[in-house]
């Protein structure tokens, strides 16, 4: 009786770890809406710039997070996070802006920045915008 009830117990552990990979695999084969869907980021825009600070937002489209690339040049030198997603439709991003706070700039110089956008494996990069900030 003893094995009789080991092999129960072995047989209903077998089969939950066989239906919960069942489902983790059903899961992960869900089609993506937006498949083939590449994310998109707008030029920056600056605002609010002062002597050592400047504030930039982009307008954001099928991302879950963008980030800014800035610096005195084209090279940039200097990443932010532009923040993530955090309002769905159907469980997923359409539209949202990304931005962000850049402290600790030098007066009177001028800054390039572009921004970055994801989803999932794929990025695109937006094209660079100047501002300069104030003497």
């Amino acid at each position: 009786m003893k094995s009789l009830c080991k092999k129960n117990i072995t047989y209903q552990l077998m089969t939950a770890t066989i239906i919960l990979c069942m489902a983790i695999i059903m899961h992960s084969c869900e089609p993506d809406p937006l498949k083939g869907t590449v994310p998109s980021i707008i030029q920056p825009l600056a605002s609010g710039i002062t002597q050592t600070e400047a504030t930039i937002n982009a307008p954001v489209h099928y991302a879950e997070s963008a980030y800014f690339e800035y610096g005195t040049n084209l090279s940039y030198g200097n990443t932010i996070s532009g923040g993530s997603c955090t309002v769905t439709v159907d469980h997923h991003c359409e539209s949202w802006v990304a931005g962000a706070h850049l402290t600790g700039l030098n007066p009177g110089t001028t800054y390039y920045c572009h921004g970055i956008a994801k989803y999932r494996n794929k990025t695109n990069y937006s094209s660079y915008q100047t501002f300069t900030t104030l003497n």
